[in-house]
C-alpha cells in the first residue's frame, strides 16, 4: 500500500496512488530502472494503430505499419 493508504480504500484509487508515486520516483531519482522509455511508447503506439487498423479493414495487419 502507498504510504497513507487503507486496506478499505478501493483497488482503484490504491492502484493509481501506487501509479502516480512510481511516475514521480521514476522523474525524481533520474535511474535507469524506469517503466519505459519514448521508444517503447512509440512502439506500443504502433501496435494501438495497427490493432485500430486490422479492425477496421478486416483483415491482419504487419508490423512494423508502413510509413
Amino acid at each position: 500500500m502507498p504510504a497513507g493508504g487503507s486496506a478499505r480504500e478501493s483497488w482503484r484509487t490504491l492502484f493509481y496512488a501506487n501509479l502516480i508515486k512510481s511516475f514521480i520516483d521514476e522523474v525524481l531519482d533520474g535511474g535507469a530502472a524506469n517503466e519505459g522509455d519514448f521508444g517503447d511508447g512509440a512502439w506500443v503506439q504502433e501496435v494501438i494503430n495497427a490493432v485500430e487498423q486490422s479492425y477496421r479493414e478486416r483483415r491482419w495487419t504487419d508490423l512494423p505499419l508502413p510509413r
